[in-house]
């Protein structure tokens, strides 16, 4: 793979999810990421961040530890969308409170996009010419559920208010839209890694989705991802759509820190590369042929 690299001067995006960080010591290989990719000298347009970037059960460490990072992904200049993942759930799981200390930041900073409201499941912006569908885990305001592993966890009698009306409207609202379809979330669709009940609601997606990148299903982890455990590349169900896993960036579960690059336009190729911080050095390049037809 050393002697194929992406091209420099086409915009681009950084796509990271599973950081995994816990106290400001784990950041040391988000630093080393930071200087590979500002090395690289790409075109980068946003960075997204796919969930699971922050956790464990101090507040005190969470919030420390959460600062830090913000500050430092604020370093490249560029915007950031993020979305939450099961572990942002921790605390919540743990303790009955929401704290969720980027999410936090993310709503009071310019540069940065999150869901407007703990209890949404989605956002969407337009990057490299694309509507971009952002989905992660969310919660309610105070007591009653939130969601982990794709699936919702009750406590009381309050009702997760989204099914099945919010999917289908949302469904609708993405057949109707007039730019090419990017999703990407903490979870995959149906079909592939340590797949999302709920997202299984929005399927099939429709014709303008070009493909849909995940987190979650930690490549290399034989204990959680015991199935393909090095396949990256799988269908969504029913579909002739693929659906790539960008996981994972944290070194402890995976022999090596991974993040992906995704390069193009909504009327060319989309070129997916995984890269890692590790060695250095790209892993994977995926292509993601341009759309035959523009949507109505």
């Amino acid at each position: 793979m050393e002697q194929i690299t992406p091209p420099t001067s086409s915009k681009c995006v950084w796509i990271m999810s599973d950081t995994h960080f816990i106290e400001p010591e784990d950041l040391e290989i988000f630093y080393s990421a930071l200087d590979d990719i500002q090395e690289l000298e790409v075109n980068l347009t946003g960075i997204w961040l796919l969930g699971d970037i922050v956790g464990g059960h101090d507040m005190k460490t969470l919030d420390k530890t959460a600062e830090i990072f913000v500050e430092h992904c604020e370093s490249l200049g560029v915007p950031i969308c993020y979305v939450m993942g099961n572990h942002e759930m921790d605390i919540r799981r743990s303790k009955g409170i929401n704290r969720f200390p980027i999410h936090e930041a993310a709503l009071k900073r310019p540069n940065w996009h999150a869901a407007c409201n703990l209890t949404d499941f989605y956002f969407s912006k337009e990057f490299l010419g694309h509507r971009v569908y952002f989905f992660g885990d969310h919660v309610a305001e105070d007591a009653g559920w939130f969601t982990s592993h794709g699936e919702v966890v009750s406590e009381g009698n309050a009702k997760y208010p989204h099914l099945p009306e919010g999917y289908v409207r949302l469904k609708e609202e993405m057949a109707h839209e007039t730019l090419p379809i990017i999703t990407a979330a903490h979870y995959a669709f149906p079909g592939g890694q340590r797949a999302s009940g709920l997202l299984d609601h929005l399927l099939p997606l429709p014709k303008q989705v070009r493909v849909h990148l995940y987190g979650h299903g930690h490549i290399g982890d034989p204990i959680w991802n015991p199935i393909d455990t090095w396949e990256r590349e799988h269908t969504v169900k029913g579909q002739d759509l693929m659906q790539y896993n960008i996981s994972s960036f944290e070194t402890y579960r995976t022999p090596g820190s991974f993040s992906a690059l995704l390069f193009g336009g909504p009327d060319e190729d989309l070129d997916l590369w995984i890269r890692c911080h590790v060695e250095k050095r790209w892993v994977a390049h995926y292509v993601i042929p341009k759309a035959e037809t523009k949507a109505v």
